[in-house]
């Protein structure tokens, strides 16, 4: 063997061999630490997220809007047809949310005679926001898992890969804009969780 395949041979071996020392253990301290920062955003997501999903009243972002739209296609309206007087479709959408929320709407309007006991017509709407948000994050996890480092050798690469997927998944969910959207009776959060799948 020449002197030149074992310097070879030798670079390879350090390039495969695992960092030791300290520098390991500050990289496990600062995603544990970043894991754990991510949990004060995560909950006030999941806070915010149970005070809106049921709330009986359209938000600001045109959720009525949107509620009408997908009634229409409880209803077996057409929501491409031409704008008329009587009818006017504001944004119309591809129909994959529409069909997503139509069966989760009530059959009945709420009964708006009691003003502190209205049942929320936007919950299954934003019920299928909040899932899409949360397939979001999944598919994020999995994206940061996949491409980050899991398919590394030993336990320490699939480590890392798993614990940056969490924490990937995690800021998604701790974004103030997925915070205010999750809950939204929108198409938004499906379009962001097709897109991260």
């Amino acid at each position: 063997m020449t002197p030149q395949a074992t310097q070879a041979d030798t670079a390879t071996q350090a390039d495969n061999t695992p960092a030791r020392g300290p520098t390991v253990w500050i990289a496990w301290a600062v995603l544990v630490l970043l894991l754990a920062a991510s949990l004060v955003p995560v909950a006030r997501f999941a806070q915010t997220s149970a005070a809106w999903l049921d709330f009986p009243y359209p938000r600001a972002g045109s959720e009525g809007l949107i509620l009408y739209e997908t009634l229409l296609v409880k209803r077996g309206g057409d929501l491409y047809s031409p704008i008329t007087p009587e009818r006017f479709i504001s944004g119309p959408y591809p129909p994959v949310y529409y069909y997503l929320a139509a069966p989760l709407l009530p059959d009945s309007l709420p009964d708006f005679s009691r003003p502190g006991a209205v049942d929320s017509i936007f919950a299954g709407g934003r019920t299928v926001s909040l899932v899409a948000a949360i397939v979001a994050a999944v598919m994020v996890a999995l994206l940061v898992v996949l491409q980050g480092g899991y398919g590394r050798p030993g336990r320490r690469g699939r480590a890392v890969g798993l614990a940056g997927g969490a924490l990937g998944g995690l800021l998604l969910l701790s974004l103030p804009q997925v915070t205010v959207w999750a809950t939204r009776f929108r198409g938004d959060m499906l379009m962001a969780a097709l897109t991260a799948a």
